[in-house]
Parts: structure tokens; C-alpha cells; sequence
């Protein structure tokens, strides 16, 4: 069963467009998670909103730290389990990068035709949980708004 925690704060209302997110992230062997942008709350399941900026170094059968899930792969974590990582996320119009640890791992851009409720528009910020089996630990979230 997967539940996730959204962002429901006073910046931005939680919707955001443009903005840079950061956040050290902690795998336990096996696990995955994700961060979510550009989303909307779901109670259950996957978000049918946004991007998903895949968490995981070592389980198998997913995508790598550093993916857009369905939109931009990774094939190789930079970071291995059991230790913390920074990872960080900006949107800037059409463009996302994501990094770990400071480095680039994914650079996209999303095309000027992307419609459909997996495209860059605006949304909120949701940290993903994939069950019982996976352990992904978080602190130190930080988020801060660029110019649309």
C-alpha cells in the first residue's frame, strides 16, 4: 500500500512553478522512494500529477536515484545505502535538474508539446512511501522559489 506526504504549508499556498527543493535523503538497503513535483494530493497510490524524482540505490526492478520516472532515466545511483546524501531538484520553465551531492545526475527538458497531467505546470511537493518493505529516511527539507 502506498501513502505519501504532500506539502500543504503557507508557502505558495503549496503550488509552486519555478523553485529550487533540497533535501538529505537516507536508504536502508532495498529501499526506494521518490519525490514527487508539480503533484497534487492523492489520498492512495501513485500521484496522477507531475514528476517523480526516483530514491533508490540498490532495489531492484526500479529506477535509479536521480530519475524522472517515465520521462528522463538514471541507470547508476551516485550514492550508496546507508549513508546520507543531499539531494536537490529545480524547476526553471521546462527544465529540471536534479543532483546528488552537488553533481548533476539528470538534466531534462520537457517538450514545448507535453500536455496531460504529467507535465510541468505547477503543484505541490510529495515525499513517496512504497510499503512496508522499503525504508527511506529524510530531513532538512528546504525550498525556495525563483521567478516564473
Amino acid at each position: 500500500d502506498q501513502r505519501n506526504l504532500f506539502y500543504d504549508g503557507r508557502i505558495a499556498g503549496g503550488y509552486f512553478k519555478n523553485f529550487e527543493f533540497k533535501v538529505d535523503v537516507y536508504t536502508h538497503p532495498g529501499s526506494a522512494s521518490g519525490v514527487y513535483f508539480h503533484t497534487h494530493y492523492e489520498e492512495d497510490g501513485t500521484p496522477a500529477f507531475g514528476y517523480e524524482a526516483q530514491i533508490n540505490a540498490s532495489r531492484a526492478g526500479e529506477s535509479k536515484t536521480g530519475s524522472l520516472v517515465g520521462a528522463s532515466e538514471v541507470t547508476t545511483a551516485a550514492h550508496g545505502d546507508n549513508e546520507w546524501f543531499s539531494y536537490y531538484i529545480m524547476v526553471d520553465g521546462n527544465k529540471v535538474t536534479v543532483k546528488v551531492n552537488g553533481e548533476t545526475v539528470n538534466e531534462f527538458t520537457e517538450p514545448a508539446d507535453a500536455d496531460g497531467p504529467a507535465s510541468l505546470r505547477h503543484g505541490t511537493i510529495g515525499l513517496e512511501s512504497v510499503g512496508s518493505d522499503s525504508r527511506v529516511d529524510f530531513r532538512n527539507a528546504m525550498i525556495r522559489l525563483l521567478p516564473d
